[in-house]
């Protein structure tokens, strides 16, 4: 056995616990839904102290992997038994929850520990936000090379995910390899083994991201063999969620896609034995975490389409998680729910690394090495339960948000005011929708749900009246989302919610402040134009203060820089502001032929 190198001493920051308490005038199920903030380093000092840390980090993402399609979570066909045996000799995860069902916020959230409406990578034009600290940028500071290896154009450079690698390889050397043609899981390994073999020697984080399982599936031959099923008829590269509804596969087709897309998973598997036996040549794979997940699953017609990225049903967000490494007792299997974001709290406690005291998630470091109950680390418990789980996506026409915990799963649709209800542990296939039948129940989780959203939106939009006389200033504000929350934040006045929650109507004394805040994040506002005793009011936007005379305003978090700093204008006039809390990303420019040809993947609707 090669001799393990030195590992840099490297100190956690804790960060305080607090709970969430009355707030928005909701009740006090509301706040069952508690935003735990994660302390890092009581954990990571005791843990220093009592084991050694792992000389490295392998993390592994399978894109659009279904938990319920390995061997290890029950599957009938032997897809996985690679990492099978990952799990037999590690502790394997069975309701780990996405935080989103596609792959760009999904990835952003386990590399940042944020949720999306945090993040705010929550669309293809939005980067991650710019004072989001990384897990590569910690694992960096720590003095931990760093190589990043993916096969998706939303995993990419464009979108901020090298920030932190020593090297980071998306492989688009044009644009067109990434969108035309999937970068297959031979090619990511290969580059992956070259820069171990390079790197291993030292402490390093290697990050690998492999797309083989996203649609169209292209198995290589001897994997779709396996899983044949005779079908010899033609078939169609992939269009979008929209068109299957009323274009549904024949089932000998839908069984062969299911086959395929199988075969992709045993292929993928595969190549991590081949990783595994780098790992293993070079004398580390019993002094590295493991760790095994996906961003998202897939549906395969369970709702009357084929894809991912519309919908909040298990199918899309349960994905695996495997964490196999020393100090670990393997053979274990935990039922309890964990996140996405839980993953960088973990392997900040894991690693000690430096990094934000407070995030979303909390470590699963205690669990995995200590066998200890979460309830007990967190020293937390909800009035009904443990670790609810909040999950989102904006993509296309939906605007969906919800929230799991304790057996239970409740959805809002922001577009059509539609809700859901499940009771996962009688209707795990998510069938019998129970909001009306528990009107009570629905109302608790929809309140969780408003109050999770409110706290973690990172925006406020706010608009105050400067009057010269003791007029009223009255006016609309509209959204493309939905307003998590409105309030006076000084002042007097009147604010009137439309019930869908797209719009609203306020009444502003002399000097007042009405706060607002959206989601998605990405949602645009539009103010129309104000009124005071009858006349047309201008609005002063940002510190500039520049005016839009008897006009409105529409805006979106893109325009951060013109819309930040509190006006003040000559009264009469209103302003307009907008405070982030977090820096926004950078806006991510689509050329036509880019758009085009990632609609031909389902990824853009026209």
């Amino acid at each position: 056995m090669r001799q393990a190198a030195s590992i840099p001493d490297r100190a956690g920051r804790c960060g305080s616990r607090r709970r969430v308490a009355g707030w928005l005038g909701l009740p006090l199920a509301a706040l069952s839904c508690m935003v735990l903030l994660a302390c890092q380093g009581d954990h990571a000092a005791r843990s220093a102290g009592l084991r050694g840390t792992p000389r490295g980090l392998v993390l592994i993402s399978i894109d659009t992997l279904r938990a319920d399609h390995l061997g290890a979570y029950g599957y009938e066909r032997a897809t996985s038994p690679f990492m099978d045996e990952v799990a037999a000799g590690g502790v394997l995860f069975e309701n780990a929850v996405s935080s989103a069902p596609w792959t760009l916020p999904a990835h952003a959230s386990i590399m940042t520990g944020l949720d999306p409406v945090t993040h705010r990578a929550v669309e293809g034009n939005a980067a991650i936000s710019a004072d989001v600290t990384m897990a590569a940028e910690m694992f960096r500071d720590a003095g931990y090379a760093t190589g990043g290896f993916v096969a998706s154009w939303f995993v990419s450079r464009r979108y901020g995910f090298d920030r932190g690698f020593d090297q980071f390889d998306d492989f688009q050397r044009t644009l067109q390899n990434n969108t035309r043609e999937k970068i297959t899981a031979t090619q990511v390994i290969d580059a992956a083994g070259r820069w171990l073999r390079a790197h291993g020697d030292n402490p390093f984080f290697l990050f690998v991201h492999l797309y083989d399982a996203h649609f169209n599936y292209a198995p290589p031959a001897r994997h779709a063999a396996l899983f044949a099923t005779g079908y010899t008829g033609p078939r169609e590269p992939y269009r979008k969620y929209s068109y299957y509804p009323d274009h549904p596969l024949p089932p000998d087709l839908l069984a062969q896609e299911v086959a395929l897309y199988d075969a992709e998973i045993h292929f993928v598997d595969a190549e991590l034995r081949r990783l595994h036996g780098i790992l293993e040549e070079m004398g580390l794979a019993d002094d590295v975490l493991v760790l095994i997940t996906s961003d998202h699953g897939e549906e395969f017609f369970e709702r009357g389409s084929w894809g991912h990225a519309h919908t909040l049903f298990e199918e899309v967000i349960r994905v695996p998680l495997i964490v196999k490494g020393p100090g670990i007792e393997g053979g274990r299997r935990w039922p309890g729910q964990v996140r996405q974001v839980d993953i960088l709290p973990t392997l900040m406690e894991a690693f000690s690394l430096a990094g934000p005291a407070r995030l979303p998630g909390s470590s699963l470091w205690p669990l995995l090495t200590e066998g200890r109950d979460l309830q007990e680390i967190e020293g937390v418990k909800t009035p009904s339960g443990p670790r609810p789980a909040f999950m989102e996506t904006s993509r296309f026409d939906s605007n969906l948000i919800g929230v799991r915990r304790d057996g239970w799963k409740a959805i809002l649709n922001l577009v059509d005011g539609q809700e859901q209800l499940f009771d996962l542990s009688r209707d795990p296939g998510e069938l019998h929708n129970l909001a009306a039948a528990l009107p009570a129940r629905m109302r608790e989780m929809r309140a969780e749900i408003l109050l999770t959203a409110s706290i973690l939106v990172p925006d406020r939009w706010l608009l105050r009246w400067f009057a010269d006389g003791d007029a009223l200033l009255e006016g609309r504000v509209t959204t493309t989302g939905d307003f998590s929350s409105a309030r006076l934040r000084s002042g007097d006045g009147r604010i009137t919610m439309d019930a869908d929650g797209s719009g609203l109507s306020y009444r502003l004394e002399p000097g007042s402040v009405l706060e607002m805040a959206v989601i998605p994040v990405d949602a645009v506002l539009v103010v129309a134009p104000p009124t005071s005793a009858g006349r047309d009011v201008a609005i002063a936007l940002g510190r500039d203060g520049d005016l839009t005379p008897a006009g409105g305003v529409e805006a979106d978090t893109h325009q951060a820089g013109l819309l930040s700093g509190i006006p003040t204008p000559q009264a009469p006039a209103a302003a307009f502001w907008l405070e982030q809390s977090r820096g926004g990303g950078a806006r991510v420019h689509l050329t036509e032929d880019e758009i085009r040809r990632l609609e031909s993947l389902g990824y853009v609707m026209r």
